[in-house]
C-alpha cells in the first residue's frame, strides 16, 4: 500500500514538473519571437538551451548553436561566452567530450578576459 502511494505521488509530481517546464519554454519561445534586440535573442536562446537539457539534448544543441552563431555575428562577447558554455556542456552530454571541453575552455578564456569571475566560476 505504501509503495502505491509513493509511486502515485511521484508520478503526480513529475506531471507538475513537466507542465511547469513546458510553460517556461513556451514563454521563452514567445519572448524570442517578439524580441527585436539581437543581444536579447542570444540570451533567450541560451536560456532555452539550458531548459531543454533535461528534455531534449538535440533541441538544446540547436538553441545553443543558434545563440553561438548570433553572438559571433553581432560580436556580443559576453553572450558568446554563455552560448559556448551551454553548447560545450550539451556537446559533452551527447558524447563528444573533446569538442565539449574545447568549447568550455574557450568560454572560460572569454570570461576571464572580461573579468567575469562569476561566469568563470560557473564554467568550471
Amino acid at each position: 500500500m505504501n509503495i502505491r502511494f509513493v509511486l502515485s505521488f511521484f508520478l503526480l509530481l513529475c506531471t507538475f514538473l513537466v507542465h511547469a517546464q513546458t510553460k517556461l519554454t513556451d514563454s521563452l519561445s514567445s519572448q524570442l519571437g517578439k524580441s527585436t534586440v539581437d543581444t536579447t535573442k542570444v540570451l533567450l536562446l541560451v536560456e532555452l538551451a539550458k531548459e531543454f537539457v533535461p528534455i531534449d539534448l538535440k533541441k538544446s544543441e540547436e538553441y545553443a548553436q543558434s545563440a553561438q552563431q548570433l553572438a559571433e555575428k553581432i560580436n556580443y562577447i559576453k553572450g558568446l561566452s554563455a552560448a559556448l558554455n551551454i553548447h560545450g556542456l550539451v556537446i559533452a552530454y551527447l558524447g563528444d567530450y573533446t569538442k565539449g571541453v574545447a568549447m568550455l575552455k574557450r568560454a572560460l578564456e572569454i570570461r576571464k578576459s572580461l573579468n567575469d569571475l562569476h561566469g568563470a566560476s560557473g564554467t568550471l
